[in-house]
């Protein structure tokens, strides 16, 4: 087997001091590449909260690898709040400069992998999902040392026909480096070549429209100016989230799905009123169901400085 490459050229270190394979030998080890605008990622975060408090008096030790997406992820700061934020307890290496990722020779997020009591990669998972199976692979390892471990109860998850899965909307980027354009049009006015026009009464399934004046950057969409401007998209999912950050100042959208205001019942967790202050780099939460459904989401906004990465769904 293959022993696992050794974390260097971490910027940081969060919940614990500086790691090394030496430090690690005797103890089995959940690797978890993550970062914190990704919705599966975040996804997984409380199972993995709970694995390692379940498991740790035993010799499990959860690290937590965090890999940018997006440039605000690289920073430190922004990190912090994001593991304190979302509970994590076990320790977290900042990997702004992808040099973790690149050892690893990983290409996804969310990916774990497990190392033996000597530092061996002895089993990897790719994606959100198959908790216990994760769980059996850890209990084995730990067995496997000689730990006596109590009863294993079924994790929780959401559960979804293999049909179902395929009529989700994909993950949409909007940045010009990921973009896959978009079906309203663009015309140049006095001092601006930015404004985009939806004109649309009907509109393509998975396909981003825009009206208003919008900048398009390698990583991002910008709104300019107080003008009022949206992003409109038909998608099919249980849930919708959009990875947002404000430029200048906080920003507000207001959400609507199919034409109307978005309800108290099928709000996200970051919808207030039909609203959406957006103050931090983060994903944004705002529109969740019951039911794998197609809808018509439309934000709406006169901030000057709204940025707006991508969309995820769920």
């Amino acid at each position: 087997m293959a022993f696992a490459p050794e974390f260097k050229g971490v910027v940081a270190w969060i919940n614990s001091p500086a790691l090394t394979l030496k430090d690690l030998e005797g103890k089995i080890v959940l690797v978890d590449f993550w970062t914190y605008s990704c919705v599966n990622c975040v996804r997984t975060l409380p199972h993995l909260t709970a694995t390692y408090e379940k498991y740790k008096q035993y010799g499990l030790v959860v690290i937590g690898v965090h890999t940018p997406e997006f440039d605000f992820e690289k920073d430190v700061k922004n990190v912090k709040k994001a593991v304190k934020d979302f509970g994590i307890t076990y320790p977290v290496a900042v990997d702004s400069d992808w040099k973790v990722w690149s050892a690893y020779q990983n290409s996804y997020w969310p990916r774990q992998y497990l190392l033996s009591e000597q530092g061996e990669l002895v089993w990897d998972h790719i994606g959100e999902g198959g908790y216990d199976e994760i769980e059996k692979r850890i209990r084995k390892e730990l067995q496997r040392i000689g730990k006596t471990l109590p009863p294993m109860e079924s994790a929780t998850e959401l559960k979804q026909g293999f049909f179902a899965q395929l009529r989700l909307t994909r993950e949409t980027y909007l940045g010009s480096s990921r973009s896959e354009g978009f079906g309203s049009s663009s015309v140049c006015i006095k001092g601006s070549c930015h404004r985009h026009i939806d004109r649309y009464a009907e509109h393509d399934p998975d396909v981003v429209y825009l009206s208003g004046d919008w900048e398009q950057k390698p990583e991002f969409i910008e709104h300019a100016g107080s003008d009022e401007g949206h992003i409109l998209q038909k998608f099919t999912a249980k849930e919708v989230n959009l990875v947002m950050a404000p430029a200048k100042k906080v920003c507000a959208v207001t959400v609507f799905i199919d034409g109307k205001k978005v309800t108290k019942e099928n709000a996200g967790a970051d919808v207030k009123a039909g609203k959406v202050v957006i103050d931090l780099p983060r994903m944004y939460r705002l529109f969740k169901s019951e039911k794998t459904e197609e809808h018509e989401l439309k934000i709406v906004t006169k901030s000057d400085g709204l940025q707006a990465f991508a969309f995820t769904y769920g």
